[in-house]
């Protein structure tokens, strides 16, 4: 029997289980997150494409730029078995369509500062079902606090 590897398991967990847990994992856009607090993230996104109904081996289109987001997303699609698509975030809308249109992928993660190319690119993708947004309430709803966690009454919303 083999042993099961999940790539956002190692890069994630073993950092906190070791009590590496308050160490900065990255820093972009003049944010530090630790370990602890990406690795909560992480879960949360992949709690929110389970709600969406992602399994294991769909495409998730990711039109994002280099954020925190980005990486949460990258890192909970992989935790659930998922496959993340990525894309350039500054080509343009038609190929950026072409590309989620090739991958199949049913969800599409847009960065907000891209959102307004979101029309164009379904027209060339027609098998995305379901567009989330990074923008804040659109992203406090998709990675929702998990059961036990303060949500502050919020429930899943999302942008099609």
């Amino acid at each position: 029997m083999h042993e099961t590897y999940n790539a956002s398991e190692w890069l994630l967990d073993r950092h906190v289980e070791a009590g590496g847990g308050d160490r900065v994992a990255l820093r972009c856009r003049g944010r530090s997150v630790t370990y602890a607090e990406l690795l909560t993230e992480v879960e949360r996104v992949a709690a929110g494409l389970r709600r969406l109904g992602i399994r294991p081996e769909e495409r998730v289109a990711m039109v994002m730029l280099d954020t925190v987001e980005f990486a949460s997303t990258f890192l909970g699609a992989l935790r659930i078995g998922a496959i993340p698509v990525l894309t350039n975030p500054l080509l343009p809308a038609r190929d950026l369509g072409l590309i989620v249109a090739d991958s199949r992928a049913r969800l599409l993660v847009v960065s907000n500062e891209r959102v307004s190319e979101v029309g164009a690119l379904l027209s060339a993708a027609p098998e995305v079902e379901t567009v989330i947004s990074t923008e804040a309430t659109s992203w406090s709803a998709f990675a929702a606090p998990l059961a036990g966690e303060d949500n502050g009454g919020s429930h899943p919303t999302w942008a099609e």
